[in-house]
């Protein structure tokens, strides 16, 4: 009788051993679907910006420089997200379409 009670006590063992195993890794796939989610959101909003900024920008250039959209967007969709921020800032200071493109040949 006292070898099944063992028996028994190492089945149990074995099946709490299993149950928190299984608990860990739930844990963790849940850490890493946070994490996963998490990143998502960063870069869901990191590309909002930057397309708020390239919006700015082309009518930025558009409205002050008369420059057509046509011509305007291939080329911004070129520039990182930093590019962008500085053109944007160089943008106001822009008197001529010459201004732009010497920009981007030195930044671009």
């Amino acid at each position: 009788m006292s070898s099944n009670k063992g028996f028994v006590r190492e089945l149990n063992k074995n099946e709490i051993d299993e149950i928190i195993m299984q608990r860990a890794r739930a844990e963790e796939l849940s850490d890493a679907r946070t994490e996963a989610m998490k990143k998502g959101i960063e870069k869901g909003i990191e590309k909002g910006q930057t397309q708020a900024t390239l919006a700015v920008v082309q009518k930025v250039l558009i409205k002050r420089l008369k420059l057509s959209p046509e011509s305007v967007l291939p080329r911004l969709n070129a520039l990182s997200a930093k590019q962008l921020e500085a053109l944007l800032d160089a943008a106001f200071d822009f008197e001529s379409p010459a201004d732009f493109e010497s920009w981007l040949k030195k930044n671009g």
